[in-house]
């Protein structure tokens, strides 16, 4: 277990609830000597006046332990801006959908002292990255989706390891990590992949072809797509984060990304519990 001194908070904006349990966990870090800090991300710096502590990036090295405090959609935009910088991450949700969550905004507080101490299992949540032509590279945890404006077709081509696996003509395309496949993919139809194997589903979104029908395959072989000229002009979003729009003739390569994420748990996450009998939906 490696010597952490800095915790970086990262707090769902507009939560009281969220910004309570961060204020118990900057209290408990603070008394164990450690240093605190609102995540530079949080885009509330006055968030840190309220809590008393300063800024740091979530990408920056020395940012060896994360807590979120939120929902899903918190830890996903965390998991976006972390870069190539893999710390422990503790999660505690405050949020409506805390799939990713072992602990909740009450109790979460009492597992700070385990966390600091390292008292804790470490789950490995593996990450894609697509990469655009302008060479910018963005990582993801749960998919990528090229998608259209609903009313012409979108045209793709679409490769694995450079041999052509079939062209899409319909609203676009999903390629969904493990831990994804539980979230947009499935709601267009792919399938759940067991979070023991690691795996990249590539799911068609609405295609006029009938035959064309989701793919799993390993994460370690590239995934090429060609935004087709005879089609609309998609566009990109990555874990529910609008990129813009892409150009006619325009090529993607999707790759397994070399950090995974960390996650520190305390109890065991029930996966297909939390999978097929979601209560908190809407």
């Amino acid at each position: 277990m490696r010597h952490c001194e800095n915790i970086v908070v990262v707090v769902k904006r507009g939560s009281t609830t969220a910004l309570e349990a961060a204020r118990q966990v900057v209290d408990i870090a603070k008394e164990r000597g450690y240093r605190v800090f609102l995540a530079d991300e949080n885009d509330t710096p006055d968030l840190a006046d309220v809590l008393g502590v300063s800024l740091m990036s979530v990408s920056d090295p020395r940012a060896c332990k994360l807590v979120v405090i939120g929902g899903d959609g918190t830890l996903l935009r965390t998991a976006h801006k972390l870069g190539r910088n893999s710390p422990d991450i503790m999660t505690i949700g405050a949020g409506r959908r805390c799939f990713y969550f072992d602990l909740d905004s009450d109790e979460g507080p009492g597992f700070v002292d385990a966390f600091l101490r390292g008292e804790y299992l470490v789950q490995y949540y593996m990450r894609m990255s697509v990469r655009l032509e302008n060479g910018d590279e963005v990582p993801f945890l749960n998919e990528a989706a090229i998608v259209g404006d609903r009313a012409k077709l979108v045209r793709l081509e679409v490769r694995v390891g450079g041999v052509k696996l079939y062209d899409v003509f319909g609203d676009g395309l999903i390629v969904a990590t493990t831990p994804g496949s539980t979230a947009y993919s499935l709601s267009a139809g792919g399938p759940v992949v067991d979070q023991l194997h690691n795996s990249t589903v590539i799911t068609p979104l609405n295609p006029i072809q009938l035959h064309l029908r989701p793919v799993v395959m390993d994460p370690y072989t590239p995934i090429g797509i060609y935004v087709r000229k005879d089609g609309t002009v998609p566009q990109l979003i990555v874990d529910g984060i609008p990129l813009g729009e892409l150009t006619l003739g325009s090529r993607l390569k999707i790759r397994l990304h070399p950090k995974p994420l960390r996650v520190a748990r305390f109890r065991w996450v029930r996966f297909y519990e939390r999978t097929f009998e979601r209560k908190h939906v809407l």
